[in-house]
Order: structure tokens, then C-alpha cells, then sequence
């Protein structure tokens, strides 16, 4: 990449060195893709056993989470300070969470492969409309329809009269 230039010509981000050009491949592949190099020794990325360990106290945190505040709805006197309570442990799971990065990494991607416009997106059937494209399409749409026989119909299967 030689920079980036706007309409005119002019430089607008200068050329990436090549240690940037490697970091930022690293961070597509880690963050984007969540594809982990085997062979870098990444010093934010858990162990096996780190992270059921990990798991484990996620969990309790959790059930103790859920405990604090089944005891807010239940005592109103006490509200306040079960409510710090449990934001505090909702902290610490949190604060556990983040130390897996790894985990985050295949976390985000897959919540980015279930989302439905990214996969339109993707494969090219995202149809970008004009605003008059979208108006004439909706007065289509509505047009097909009798909209007047079918709610009087809807009235008739479901009993509503207004002349009670």
C-alpha cells in the first residue's frame, strides 16, 4: 500500500512501514478472522487449562450473580447495597472474560457469521435502494393487496363489531 490519496491527489494517510503492514495482517487474521498463528507465542492468549479454570470462575461468579439479585427483588430495604454488590460481581465476571482474548476473537467473528445483513452483504444480495426506489416499492407492495376486504374480513373471523 502506497497511502491513500483523496479526489484531488492529494496524501491523505501516508504508506504503511512494513513492521505496520505486519501488525496490521496480524490483527485482521487475530481479530477479524480469529486465526491464531500456532507458531506465535501471543502472551493474551489463554492455555487449555487457563481457560477451564477460567470457566469455572466465570460460573460461580455468575450463580452468585444470580443469587444477589434474586435477593434485590426480594428485599427492597436492602436494595442499594445488593445492587453494588452484584455490579461488582458482574465487574469481576467481565474483567475474567476479558483476559481470554482468544476466546473474544472467535466470539465476535461468529456473532459477525450469524448476523443476517453482514451475510447479504457478503454474497451480494443486499440490494441498496434510492429513497424513490423504496417509496415506489412500497406503494407497489401495498397495492397488490385489497387491504379494505381483508380487514373487514379479519373483523368478521375475529367478532369485532364496532356497532356494540
Amino acid at each position: 500500500m502506497d497511502g491513500i490519496y483523496d479526489g484531488k491527489g492529494k496524501q491523505i494517510m501516508r504508506p504503511l512501514s512494513s513492521e505496520e503492514k505486519q501488525w496490521l495482517d496480524k490483527f485482521y487474521k487475530e481479530n477479524l478472522n480469529a486465526s491464531f498463528a500456532e507458531k506465535d507465542n501471543l502472551n493474551d492468549v489463554l492455555e487449555e487449562k487457563e481457560r477451564k479454570l477460567l470457566k469455572k470462575q466465570i460460573k460461580k461468579l455468575r450463580l452468585e450473580s444470580e443469587t444477589l439479585q434474586k435477593q434485590v427483588n426480594a428485599n427492597i430495604t436492602q436494595n442499594n447495597e445488593l445492587t453494588i454488590q452484584r455490579n461488582n460481581v458482574e465487574k469481576q465476571i467481565q474483567d475474567l472474560l476479558d483476559k481470554d482474548k482468544k476466546k473474544r476473537a472467535y466470539d465476535e467473528n461468529n456473532a459477525r457469521n450469524r448476523c443476517l445483513y453482514n451475510q447479504a452483504r457478503k454474497t451480494g444480495k443486499l440490494v441498496k435502494l434510492s429513497n424513490d426506489d423504496y417509496d415506489q416499492f412500497s406503494v407497489d407492495w401495498m397495492e397488490r393487496y385489497d387491504w379494505e376486504n381483508i380487514i373487514v374480513d379479519d373483523r368478521d373471523l375475529w367478532g369485532d363489531d364496532d356497532s356494540e
